[in-house]
């Protein structure tokens, strides 16, 4: 029983015990999808330059759908949110400095900037939409936008 980077909720709970599960703190990190899809086809076009010819066209491959399990499923079972706390993406230092204040961590932390060498820094994610790009990743992650909140 192996446990790896964004195993779903389902899966923690069934390898550890009940007792375990019902006192641990629990949270996740999630984004505003629209930006979340534009980092990851930045991702994907610097490891597999020229795989998509368009934004558009990597919207509607099969890769925004591996996206999508990294997101909403990793928190949620049967379609219930499992965890204690959603933090967001947009306000993660702030968010991290209340979940470590909530678990005891006193000491500060500097968070880790794993990925962000893939994405210019100065487009704004909106810039990457046209009117159908824009409301198709709205229906494929309308749930995290509902139970979130988010906006275009």
């Amino acid at each position: 029983m192996r446990f790896y980077n964004h195993i779903p909720a389902r899966q923690i709970r069934n390898r550890i015990r009940p007792a375990l599960w019902q006192s641990c703190f629990k949270f996740c990190v999630e984004r505003n999808p629209w930006d979340r899809v534009v980092s990851y086809f930045h991702y994907r076009q610097h490891h597999d330059p020229g795989l998509f010819t368009s934004f558009s066209a990597f919207i509607r491959s099969g890769d925004v759908l591996d996206l999508k399990r990294c997101g909403i499923d990793l928190y949620t079972i049967d379609g219930e949110v499992v965890v204690d706390r959603i933090c967001r993406f947009e306000n993660l230092a702030q968010e991290m400095e209340e979940v470590f204040a909530q678990v005891g961590i006193e000491e500060d932390r500097e968070l880790p900037k794993a990925k962000s060498q893939f994405r210019p820094s100065n487009i704004e994610y909106r810039a990457h939409y046209d009117d159908a790009d824009r409301i198709l990743v709205g229906d494929i992650f309308g749930d995290e936008i509902e139970l979130l909140g988010y906006a275009f």
